[in-house]
């Protein structure tokens, strides 16, 4: 089966001129060791990572006559330059092989290049990465549990409940607060900042985040959780 392989940008395409000797991708999982006692060590998947995809081959001479050239009679070095500026700017690329299901965005994330034969042959070896779309999904907080013993997360609201009263409940920084049940990081930093907003300050604290890494990706806290007040 004769295959074409294309990186294709907007208005900017190129086809090897002479198909790789290899085609295809390589696909990433992200996995972890994490060590639990009594157990030993343990593997956690945490997603998938992008695709990786490696060709090698050679931009044939403008003069070559070789047999299995495809595109024949064009400047080595009109696709290095090309390739080279994709490279460089991080232009996003469409990688394709024809009669394969290969067809992905991806960016060039490695490129060289070199001569070797006096043919005026150039060989390269690029690399590239998937360039998926980001999906990032709306959060909503965790309801608050009616059980004060039961430790469900603390809802995080985005605006103050009209029951409580923040502008009396100002304190002054620079302590640790013992999360109490029903406390959510808006009315904590309304209280010792006098402005909800401000509650990234505690939850991006390097001490809190230390203590609870659950900070780096959502807000919700827990009772009896001790935060440093910056």
């Amino acid at each position: 089966m004769s295959i074409e392989v294309y990186l294709n940008a907007n208005g900017d395409n190129l086809r090897f001129p002479v198909c790789p000797a290899e085609v295809g991708k390589s696909i990433n999982a992200d996995i972890s060791g994490e060590k639990i006692i009594k157990r030993g060590t343990v593997n956690i998947f945490n997603g998938s990572e992008p695709d990786s995809i490696s060709l090698s081959g050679f931009f044939p001479d403008a003069s070559a006559t070789y047999g299995f050239i495809d595109v024949k009679g064009q400047d080595p070095y009109g696709y290095v330059n090309k390739i080279e500026k994709w490279c460089k700017s991080g232009e996003r690329l469409r990688y394709i092989v024809t009669g394969t299901p290969i067809n992905l965005p991806v960016k060039v994330s490695h490129f060289e290049y070199k001569e070797k034969d006096g043919s005026g042959d150039v060989y390269f070896v690029v690399e590239l990465k998937e360039d998926a779309d980001i999906n990032i999904p709306e959060w909503s907080p965790t309801p608050v549990s009616g059980n004060p013993s039961n430790p469900v997360a603390n809802k995080v609201y985005s605006r103050p409940r009209n029951n409580v009263d923040l502008g009396r409940l100002k304190v002054k920084p620079g302590k640790v607060h013992t999360v109490k049940h029903g406390e959510y990081l808006y009315l904590i930093a309304q209280k010792y900042y006098g402005n909800g907003k401000l509650y990234r300050k505690i939850s991006q604290h390097p001490e809190n985040l230390k203590r609870y890494p659950k900070l780096k990706n959502s807000n919700v806290i827990y009772s009896n959780w001790k935060l440093v007040i910056p």
